[in-house]
């Protein structure tokens, strides 16, 4: 059984920036006739795991701070976020009762810590300003025409077969991260002949912001132990390199530090750990003065490294052990020759890795990949090349680092793609 929907501007996705993009395109048309289609049985699938549930979903401080936080794209993106900013999306959800705390390290959540309050107040406005919101609806077909009814798509609901046209179409489909929620990539199938016929690039999705996997990781024992490092890949520069928290896992590196960096990071890239971030001198010149402390000690090597860095007993005694015989941890300190001490200081302040293999979908926060910026109208968030077409966060080739980035750039994008779309229909003025 088919049917025939009528409608202005069809949404592709239910997560965060499809359902605030719908919200958008209401409140720029009123009288606009928007659906999203979504095809999980319930929207904001992913938006739900968010903050382990809670829902970080922007960051405090200046917008204009943000930019640094999106790596080379950020610099491109600035005017998507300063159009919708964090300060925007705090007081748009303020305004529809999702009150707001920012912990001391600038992450915002809901007051109630709670992933669904969140979700709810983006479904029920979106209702409220009469959008449609159509669950268990995939679509099978999908083209670009001519005219001001610019895209065609063929839907397969619980219903039966759909045909619709609309004046645009905004994909919100994301990425291929968590593909349980819905992120799984399926939507990049049926749009690539469209790519293709209009020569828009687009990269293949991977998973980002995943922990690090390195060759020969030394640290099993420090499962879950985390702690402020300074992590950098070879080939990235150190000028703006920031403390952030490093989590060892049984098998890899993870929490901010190894997420944001695993951006930037491919299989046998080379990328290096300060476990004392506040010691910036060199390696050589630490150990010369280690040297010398570690004659007037008679405390064994893994006590003395401790208390002289300022680690963590558990850390220094793992780091006095990497690689050495079982025994040199119960040395004493006065021991120890200057090629020792110099090969502790270059462990402990420039330990050098080697990345095995990339995190998987289930375990990346959000995906790299996807539309180039170099093909989107930013303003507008549509494509330049086929103009009736608007791409919103994930499916953008934007990655931003942990603490509420991302979910900011879906709010940002979303929201002009929908306002820029209901624009479009809207009469124009003599």
């Amino acid at each position: 059984m088919s049917s025939a929907l009528q409608a202005d501007i069809v949404i592709v996705g239910a997560g965060p920036a499809g359902l605030f993009a719908g919200i958008a395109a209401l409140e720029t048309d009123p009288h606009a006739r928007v659906i999203i289609v979504e095809h999980q049985k319930k929207p904001g699938r992913k938006l739900l795991v968010t903050g382990g549930g809670q829902c970080n979903f922007t960051h405090g401080g200046s917008i204009k701070d943000f930019i640094e936080h999106y790596g080379p794209a950020g610099a491109k993106i600035r005017k998507v976020l300063y159009a919708m900013s964090n300060e925007g999306v705090r007081a748009w959800f303020s305004r529809h009762g999702v009150e707001t705390i920012e912990r001391d390290d600038g992450k915002v959540f809901p007051r109630s810590l709670a992933a669904g309050d969140v979700l709810k107040a983006l479904r029920e406005s979106f209702e409220a300003l009469g959008g449609t919101l159509l669950c268990e609806t995939e679509p099978t077909q999908f083209d670009v025409k001519g005219g001001p009814l610019g895209c065609r798509l063929e839907l397969l609901g619980k219903g039966g077969e759909i045909s619709i046209s609309v004046h645009s179409c905004i994909i919100a489909t994301g990425g291929i991260t968590y593909p349980k929620t819905g992120s799984d990539g399926s939507f990049v199938k049926m749009l690539e002949p469209v790519f293709k016929q209009h020569s828009i690039r687009f990269s293949s999705f991977s998973p980002a912001l995943t922990p690090l996997y390195p060759e020969a990781y030394p640290f099993a024992s420090l499962e879950g132990f985390s702690l402020p490092v300074l992590l950098w890949f070879e080939k990235e520069t150190k000028a703006k390199l920031e403390q952030k928290g490093l989590l060892f896992r049984a098998d890899s590196f993870s929490g901010p530090a190894a997420m944001d960096a695993s951006v930037c990071g491919d299989v046998g890239d080379a990328f290096f750990i300060n476990f004392v971030p506040d010691e910036s001198r060199p390696a050589q010149e630490v150990a010369a003065d280690m040297l010398k402390q570690s004659r007037l000690t008679k405390k064994e090597i893994s006590t003395f490294v401790a208390s002289f860095f300022d680690l963590p007993k558990k850390l220094a005694e793992a780091l006095v052990c990497w690689g050495m015989p079982a025994d040199f941890k119960k040395l004493y300190a006065r021991d120890m020759s200057k090629a020792e001490c110099i090969l502790l200081c270059e462990r402990i302040l420039h330990a050098r890795f080697v990345v095995k293999k990339r995190g998987s979908s289930g375990e990346g926060m959000v995906s790299r990949g996807g539309v180039a910026l170099e093909e989107i109208l930013l303003p507008q968030m549509s494509l330049k090349k086929a103009p009736c077409i608007f791409v919103t966060g994930d499916f953008v080739d934007v990655t931003g680092d942990t603490g509420g980035y991302n979910l900011q750039w879906a709010f940002s994008s979303g929201y002009l793609a929908g306002r820029s779309a209901a624009q479009a229909l809207l009469p124009k003025e003599l």
